[in-house]
């Protein structure tokens, strides 16, 4: 037998220290790993629920690898927060929907507002008759705001909403017609100076109405050039821009046309955040171009204190009966087969879509005050059975990384509501009547 300590001795087994560690670690982790619940500190707990991992979320598949700060801008944002146990949520409250003219709207638009949470946004209804408000919702700060606060200002970026004062301005000088053609040179949504300074026989041709349907840079700032800055600033006024209500609502915005160059280029089509416009305002002007009368902002009666004006006012004229039949065209152009074409498609539904007629102009600009990437719809909506049920419809929202439904889409969305509460939905269209009678004949 061998001696202990002998050299003979077969050597014990080792492990580096190295692995070791490792093993050290590892078990440290299993018991972690098998911790409850219950052991955890209230503290920690608060901890994983900020995190996600109480809740089990998880990077998605598109998203796993990437470096935390593209997972962050991929992620989804958190829903608002619920209210308190016994507390009704906002668009319940009946204080709130007191101040609105239709409450079934109003519990549409806060939900909605709600399950899409925009950044910023505030959307509304009113009678295409009176431009009264049927029914608003502003979103904001991650809640549904009790307050209008955004009805009446005038900062947000008019952006391509402007280019209704260009067309209006054009056939109010009776030089233009929505079939006035001009030269389109480069791409539609970018405006240079060699866009502008285009040679004779050079260019696309395209008219007044496809360029304001599609929203077109160069064409509508080579006529907006053409009408000359004093005709454009009178066609703003007549839609509101800078004009001072006896009760202070809407905020007058700003509309700055220089009288010749660039600067006035760009006015023109909407292209500069120095023209303004505020909900409110754009509501009226989408009124005056409905029922061919003066601007009118929207209005409600019942407005909480700094929101709408509280009865209707119109302090200045309207423009030709004849300029505001042919915006009428431009905006319908714009529904049927320009920018709002596909999403109005997409989201109004079939047994409705023969029934309503849509016009609108649709407006995308980066904006400063809030900061973000404003996104417009204004216009209107009218049974073609009975052109008196009418509603005006203005949805404003702001985005910043992500972006909810685009503003075109909560259009068709809103209008399906309002479409099932005013319309006879058992009237069947004429268009729908032609096409039984022809299947029955």
């Amino acid at each position: 037998m061998n001696r202990p300590g002998s050299p003979f001795d077969p050597p014990s087994p080792s492990l580096p220290l190295g692995r070791l560690l490792l093993l050290i670690l590892l078990a440290l982790l299993c018991v972690k790993g098998c911790e409850s619940p219950a052991d955890r500190s209230a503290d920690e707990e608060a901890m994983l629920e900020e995190s996600g991992e109480a809740s089990g979320d998880s990077l998605s598949a598109d998203t796993a690898g990437e470096p935390a700060d593209d997972a962050a801008l991929h992620a989804e944002p958190p829903l608002p927060a619920a209210p308190a146990e016994g507390e009704l949520p906002l668009w319940a409250d009946p204080a709130y929907l007191a101040e609105q003219r239709d409450t079934a709207l109003a519990r549409v638009i806060g939900q909605l507002l709600e399950r899409h949470h925009p950044d910023g946004a505030i959307w509304l209804m009113a009678d295409g008759s009176t431009n009264e408000l049927l029914a608003w919702g502003q979103y904001n700060d991650s809640a549904l705001q009790r307050r209008p606060d955004y009805a009446s200002r005038a900062t947000f970026p008019a952006a391509s909403v402007a280019k209704t004062v260009t067309a209006a301005a054009a056939f109010e000088s009776g030089r233009f017609s929505p079939s006035s053609a001009f030269p389109l040179v480069g791409r539609a949504h970018t405006l240079y100076n060699r866009q502008l300074k285009v040679k004779e026989g050079q260019g696309t041709p395209i008219s007044v109405s496809h360029a304001f349907a599609r929203s077109m840079n160069p064409p509508m700032a080579l006529l907006g050039m053409r009408t000359g800055a004093p005709a454009l600033r009178e066609s703003a006024r007549k839609f509101g821009f800078g004009v001072a209500t006896a009760d202070g609502l809407p905020t007058p915005s700003r509309y700055v046309a220089p009288d010749s160059g660039y600067a006035l280029a760009e006015v023109s089509c909407g292209f500069t955040q120095s023209t303004t416009l505020s909900p409110a305002q754009a509501a009226g002007m989408a009124y005056s171009v409905l029922t061919g009368r003066p601007w009118t902002p929207a209005w409600a009666p019942r407005s909480p204190e700094g929101g709408f004006p509280r009865r209707p006012l119109s302090p200045v004229p309207a423009h030709k009966a004849s300029t505001l039949r042919d915006l009428r065209a431009l905006f319908e152009e714009t529904a049927t087969s320009g920018t709002a074409r596909k999403s109005l498609r997409k989201t109004i539904f079939s047994n409705w879509r023969d029934r309503l007629v849509v016009g609108g102009k649709t407006g995308s600009l980066d904006g400063s005050d809030p900061k973000g990437r404003y996104d417009w719809f204004v216009g209107y909506a009218y049974d073609r059975e009975d052109p008196k049920k009418s509603v005006v419809v203005v949805v404003m929202q702001y985005h910043r990384r992500l972006r909810s439904l685009p503003a075109s889409q909560v259009t068709g969305v809103l209008l399906n509501y309002w479409a099932k509460y005013y319309l006879d939905a058992k009237k069947p269209s004429r268009a729908a009547r032609n096409a039984n009678g022809k299947k029955r004949g």
